[in-house]
């Protein structure tokens, strides 16, 4: 199930007292989210980030994903293609790095 939350902030954090070219501290930016589900209204900071905070602005509306198997919410929905993909770039790999090594033997 998708429910709309809606932006109303940003939690800053800094990774960095120093920036290696800039000199300047680093941040990540994470949005703060409201969504109401079930009837009840709940607030959290999701996952996503950003290195820049004009990448969340508030009001806008961030889709999340009620999750039922987990009993919670997820701020992307699970894509099976990419699961595939993992796999078969995974094996790929594997196959490759071993015919190397057999060529090298």
């Amino acid at each position: 199930m998708v429910v709309d939350g809606v932006i109303t902030g940003t939690y800053d954090r800094q990774i960095a007292k120093k920036g290696r070219f800039s000199g300047a501290a680093k941040y990540t930016y994470y949005p703060i989210v409201k969504y109401e589900l079930e009837g009840l209204e709940s607030i959290r900071r999701c996952n996503v980030n950003s290195s820049r905070k004009e990448s969340f602005k508030e009001g806008e509306i961030l889709k999340l994903y009620w999750s039922p198997s987990e009993n919670g919410i997820r701020e992307r929905c699970a894509n099976k293609i990419l699961l595939v993909a993992g796999i078969l770039l995974t094996v790929a790999g594997i196959l490759a790095g071993a015919s190397i090594v057999v060529a090298l033997a």
